[in-house]
């Protein structure tokens, strides 16, 4: 599933793996969650919460032998990212959107399907500049456009992150995949990078209530 993505030139319809597929493979493991206990559901990670997949949103995409879908969310949890930038020594402190959505991957090859939470975390300025675009813009097995920032896969039902790249212009400068390690030592190395790659970085969490018509647009205190 870390094959490496290349630029294409437009989304394409996927031939070997139906939305339907994907609905069901989501469906299905969301069966076998168990309830999670109060603590987890507190932890400082940057999961969305309980979330709701929408379908009619889904974007395709296709890559060599990946086959996938970017899928939007509607989430409890909304996430803002603080971090520090220096200019001439200077440190001048920044904040900006998080954004997150679901992202369901087939390897048509293998016959593998995996599931990840895609959270991106734009550059100020790319943000002010995209902002409700940004998960338009970046697809996973396309062109991410000029995406400048970090995007980090997690999985679904835990914390347990397992990519993370950083962009810039929409090139990928950085990344580390932190599921294929072979040793202790070789995690505990790629665990340091990816720690590098989030250092500086400090989230704030608001929770986001539903109004009768569905909307979310009502926000109850920060975490």
């Amino acid at each position: 599933m870390d094959d490496e993505l290349i630029k294409m030139d437009s989304r394409t319809e996927n031939k070997n793996f139906s939305l339907q597929e994907a609905k069901a493979f989501f469906e299905k493991s969301m069966e076998s969650v168990t309830t999670r206990s109060e603590k987890e559901k507190a932890d400082n990670s940057i999961r969305p919460g309980d979330f709701s997949p929408q379908w009619t949103g889904a974007i395709p995409s296709s890559k060599h032998n990946l086959e996938c879908y970017d899928i939007p969310i509607i989430s409890t949890f909304q996430y803002k990212a603080l971090y520090v930038e220096y200019k001439n020594d200077k440190g001048i402190a920044k904040h900006t959107n998080v954004y997150q959505k679901l992202v369901i991957v087939k390897d048509v090859k293998e016959n593998n399907v995996g599931q990840y939470i895609l959270t991106l975390i734009p550059a100020k300025e790319y943000d002010a500049v995209h902002n409700s675009q940004v998960c338009k813009d970046f697809i996973n097995c396309v062109d991410k456009g000029t995406f400048t920032g970090i995007a980090i896969y997690s999985m679904v039902h835990s914390s347990m992150i397992a990519r993370i790249n950083t962009y810039k212009n929409g090139i990928k400068v950085k990344g580390v995949f932190l599921l294929n390690a072979s040793t202790q030592a070789e995690l505990e190395e790629k665990r340091q990078i990816a720690n590098f790659q989030l250092s500086g970085l400090a989230f704030g969490r608001k929770k986001k209530i539903s109004t009768r018509s569905g909307e979310d647009d009502l926000w109850d205190g920060e975490d």
